[in-house]
């Protein structure tokens, strides 16, 4: 069963005279502590008066099992043409069925080394979402009170689409780079592509549903440069929940090492969201760290690390951060072994086909101007990079 609403607005008392007995003992016995908020075919979303402000539970009607996983809202295959593109990494090529599955090829891999001879084997669903989305409704007796992850389809013709086709051909080569292994050991089911993507309340781009498998991604246009980073960096997340459980986000004495003694992890990242030039290099506050945003929370630091493993190994360009980028590369082969010496190089080789890094700006003095990730360049409008464009970039 599926989740969603048109949307996220306060609503009237649902209606619980369908549910299962077992559903009904399941609220009995919570008594006081559990709030009906909103109802749907399958599911009741469910504020814990225990922890308004933050706790937020789904009881399925049928047999009345309390998750606090958000269910998976209503999903449509990609269109067919958008599947074919899905579908263009060297070491993926699309399966059978409507559902629009990846999987492996016999033997088609980045390197010998990675290799398998397993019989190809689902990757991972690539969906679009089917209507507008949210976890619970707006609860105006609890304004700063959790509503999940909500978006709603981009449209389905004309910029919609286009957006979704672009989206598609510039990720498909990031995620065809894994072996489908990992995506099998990281719990990753999912990606669903969706716009207006927010995550309680707060504009995202991409969300890692660490429940559920899926990965969201919002199909805005943004600089492409950022799209490949901002996928690897999610899919950390997804891959170190797995390692690491509940306590990914807390004090990691191995990884910390390679910080400065005596170095505080900030309040998280929604908290540096604001701060528009905190992912990029040159607001590193030292050696230590890739970018400012890495200083706001242990999980972030370990994700843009990755991202950078993945993206441009070279700005991992101090011993600190080599370290950091050694240690990730070690975790992640105990999860999937297949992640190997040869499939990082493979992924080196691939990080020099991604050459163009810059990205385009609004400046409030200059207008237009394209930054170079990398190198730190500045151009106007006057005087763009050579064959720049949202497509190519």
């Amino acid at each position: 069963a599926s989740w969603s609403r048109r949307s996220p607005a306060p609503l009237p008392p649902p209606q619980l005279s369908d549910l299962s007995a077992a559903a009904r003992s399941t609220l009995a016995a919570a008594g006081p502590a559990l709030t009906v908020l909103d109802a749907n075919d399958g599911w009741l979303v469910i504020r814990d008066n225990r922890n308004p402000a933050v706790r937020l539970r789904w009881l399925r009607r049928t047999d009345g099992v309390l998750t606090w996983a958000q269910p998976t809202p209503p999903l449509r295959p990609l269109p067919s043409d958008v599947a074919r593109i899905a579908a263009c990494g060297e070491p993926a090529r699309l399966g059978g069925g409507a559902a629009a599955e990846l999987v492996s090829p016999d033997a088609a891999p980045l390197a010998p080394a990675h290799q398998s001879t397993a019989p190809p084997t689902p990757l991972f669903g690539i969906y679009v979402a089917a209507e507008a989305f949210f976890g619970a409704p707006a609860d105006a007796a609890y304004p700063a009170s959790r509503t999940g992850i909500t978006g709603c389809p981009p449209p389905a013709g004309g910029d919609g689409l286009a957006r979704l086709r672009r989206t598609v051909a510039l990720l498909a080569p990031e995620w065809t780079m894994y072996p489908p292994e990992l995506f099998s050991a990281a719990g990753v089911l999912r990606i669903v592509f969706c716009e207006e993507l927010r995550y309680n309340g707060q504009r995202r781009r991409d969300v890692p549903d660490l429940a559920s498998g899926n990965l969201y991604v919002d199909v805005g246009d943004r600089a492409p440069r950022r799209k490949r980073h901002s996928l690897h960096h999610e899919l950390w997340h997804m891959i170190d929940y797995r390692l690491r459980g509940a306590s990914f986000a807390a004090a990691d004495a191995e990884w910390e090492a390679a910080n400065k003694p005596g170095f505080r992890y900030g309040l998280g990242g929604k908290h540096m969201r604001s701060d528009a030039a905190s992912s990029q290099l040159a607001s590193a506050p030292d050696g230590h760290f890739l970018n400012r945003y890495c200083t706001s929370a242990i999980m972030e630091d370990k994700a843009e690390v990755w991202a950078a493993l993945m993206c441009y190994a070279l700005t991992l360009s101090t011993e600190p951060l080599r370290a950091k980028g050694r240690l990730l590369q070690k975790r992640a082969a105990e999860l999937c072994p297949l992640l190997n010496d040869a499939w990082w190089e493979s992924v080196y080789t691939a990080q020099a086909t991604r050459q163009n890094l810059w990205e385009r700006h609004a400046s409030p003095d200059n207008g237009t101007i394209y930054h170079h990730y990398l190198t730190g360049e500045v151009r106007t409008e006057a005087d763009p990079p050579e064959g720049w464009s949202i497509d190519s970039a």
